[in-house]
C-alpha cells in the first residue's frame, strides 16, 4: 500500500477531513464519509454500510486506492481482466459488486 493510501484510508476510517494531492476524505455533518479521487466518489462510508463505485475510470489509480480501502475492511480485492474487473477472495472470482456491510 502506497503512503498516500496509508494515510487517506486512516482519514477515511476515522472520518477524519483530509486533502492530499488529488485525494479527499470529505466528512458530512451526520458522520457520512466520502472519499474522493480526482474529485469523483470513489467510496462512501455510513455506519454500517461501505459503497465502491469506479466513477467511470477503471485505471490503476482509481483500482489502488478502491483496494487499499477494501484491506482495511479485510474485504474481498478488485482484479482485472480482460479490461472488466472482478471481486476475489484469493479463491472466489465474481462480478464486481459496489456495496458492502461492515
Amino acid at each position: 500500500m502506497r503512503k498516500i493510501e496509508r494515510e487517506m484510508v486512516e482519514a477515511f476510517t476515522n472520518g477524519t477531513p483530509k486533502k492530499k494531492g488529488n485525494d479527499q476524505i470529505i466528512v458530512a455533518d451526520d458522520g457520512q464519509v466520502e472519499y474522493r479521487l480526482h474529485g469523483n466518489r470513489i467510496a462512501h462510508r455510513t455506519a454500517d454500510k461501505l459503497t465502491t463505485w469506479d466513477a467511470g475510470f477503471r485505471s490503476n489509480t482509481t483500482k489502488s486506492r478502491l483496494n487499499a480501502i477494501l484491506a482495511n475492511y479485510s474485504l474481498p480485492r478488485i482484479v482485472q481482466k480482460s479490461y472488466a474487473w472482478y471481486w476475489t477472495d484469493g479463491g472466489h472470482v465474481e462480478s464486481w459488486a459496489r456495496t458492502f456491510d461492515i
